[in-house]
């Protein structure tokens, strides 16, 4: 403790080194001011939307939807779902993975409005009953990949901005 008054003695002893760092503080302090990142957060989040996509993806080839829970209904035929099987045998017999073409997939595309994201498909046969009766969770991040989304990718993006506008550069 000794130590540490000390240290602030001679600080405060000198007053071109508490100048330097009321003046770096203050620097620091107008840096933060400049950082707008709720209006930049949109951006960052399109600019690395391609994650979200393809976690959904990940997701589907699992056959669950965003709450952990097998996609249903089945596959109604037996053909069908033996053939699906052989295609993509992750999502288990007879559960839809909405993967023929990989053309749906290919498609998923994030868009943003006002504090929330949206995830969709530019195919045509998007809004089809044959992919809408699995509701929206079909193609929604589960919590845990939201949750490694959020650190894994997101999270350094916003620290490079950060960084960016402020030089504090993160451990």
């Amino acid at each position: 403790m000794n130590r540490l008054h000390t240290l602030f003695d001679i600080y405060k002893s000198n007053d071109f080194i508490l100048n330097l760092f009321m003046s770096t503080i203050d620097e620091l302090y107008e840096d933060f001011a400049a950082l707008n990142l709720r209006a930049e957060l949109p951006n960052m989040v399109l600019q690395t939307s391609y994650e979200i996509t393809a976690l959904i993806v990940g997701q589907k080839e699992l056959g669950q939807l965003s709450t952990g829970e097998k996609v249903t209904p089945s596959y109604g035929s037996n053909y069908y779902s033996t053939k699906k099987e052989q295609l993509n045998p992750l999502a288990g017999y007879g559960t839809p993975d909405g993967r023929l073409t990989g053309a749906f997939d290919a498609g998923l595309g994030v868009t943003i409005k006002g504090d929330e994201y949206n995830v969709e498909s530019n195919v045509d046969y998007a809004q089809n009953e044959s992919l809408t009766q699995y509701g929206p969770d079909f193609i929604r991040l589960s919590d845990e990949n939201m949750t490694a989304y959020c650190e894994d990718t997101l999270a350094p993006v916003i620290h490079d901005y950060i960084t960016e506008k402020t030089g504090l550069i993160f451990g």
